[in-house]
């Protein structure tokens, strides 16, 4: 029997995380797998919590205080399952956003074991999503810049007919062993919400674990709008301030990020995304 847990963060989007949940509960699943569901309901006010329970027998429900946000409610996730429900194989993580294709969990697994054979460590497999409306790629694995080119930023991997080795990973879709999640720091608690994905994968890569995106793409999940609108008209501070929120690039996760991967340049590639914003800024200014 193959345990795998499936692990995700819920905040104020009823419809939106039933419709994940359903997904997976309609997977076709030929393994012998025995399929769990955690969702971490960050102190929903619209009813997610009673609806998933209602709806869904089974999901285990983990509320919280609320303002913790998607990487601070999945290491506390994590944190439940290590003490409450430790005896798994897998960790299955997702955004609430996605629609899972059937078969999805069948083919996750099949590249695990099918990568695992020729690799000495077991392998994370990232599962690229697509847009509803183009089909084109949305979230999955992440590449290097070429030439090395600013370290600690990525472009996103193509859907691709055959398997890819990728830097790190957005974590929409994503299937970790146990061993991975033992060996590393799941999500490195400076971080509060974006961003403690890619510094997964790093930790991952300079592991010398293997990121794989397998072929194809594995549900779908429309890129999100931009977490914040900077207008012409605001003042620098207003524009700076803005750049430095919560759901974008707050300083000290920055920080902390940047010194740990961004090599001997790191305070460049910290400040690269202020700057922008300043030239932005000044651009506009005096056009």
């Amino acid at each position: 029997m193959i345990k795998v847990i499936a692990l995700c963060a819920s905040y104020n989007r009823k419809n939106i995380t039933a419709r994940a949940i359903s997904s997976l509960f309609l997977q076709s699943i030929s393994r012998n797998v025995d399929l769990r569901f955690l969702v971490v309901d960050d102190n929903s006010t619209d009813g997610t919590k009673s609806y998933i329970l209602e709806n869904f027998p089974g999901v285990t429900i983990l509320p919280t205080d609320g303002d913790l946000y998607w990487a601070q409610s999945m290491t506390l996730g994590l944190k439940f399952i290590k003490t409450e429900m430790p005896l798994y194989d897998f960790l299955l993580v997702y955004n609430d956003d996605v629609v899972f294709d059937d078969n999805s969990i069948d083919r996750l697994l099949e590249s695990f074991y099918f990568h695992s054979s020729s690799l000495q460590q077991p392998p994370l497999i990232v599962g690229a999503t697509r847009s509803s409306k183009c089909g084109l790629v949305t979230y999955g694995g992440l590449l290097p810049y070429p030439y090395k080119l600013y370290p600690i930023g990525f472009r996103q991997a193509p859907i691709s007919n055959s398997p890819q080795y990728v830097k790190s990973l957005n974590m929409n879709i994503a299937l970790i062993h146990k061993s991975v999640i033992d060996e590393t720091v799941f999500l490195q608690p400076y971080f509060r919400h974006g961003g403690a994905d890619w510094e997964f994968g790093l930790q991952c890569y300079k592991k010398r674990i293997s990121i794989i995106q397998p072929a194809g793409s594995f549900g779908i999940c429309d890129r999100h709008p931009p977490s914040m609108r900077i207008e012409y008209q605001q003042k620098l501070f207003t524009k700076l301030k803005m750049a430095a929120s919560i759901k974008h690039l707050p300083l000290y996760p920055r920080l902390r990020y940047s010194f740990a991967h961004g090599g001997i340049l790191w305070p460049i590639w910290f400040l690269v995304p202020y700057i922008k914003v300043v030239l932005q800024h000044l651009l506009q200014k005096f056009r």
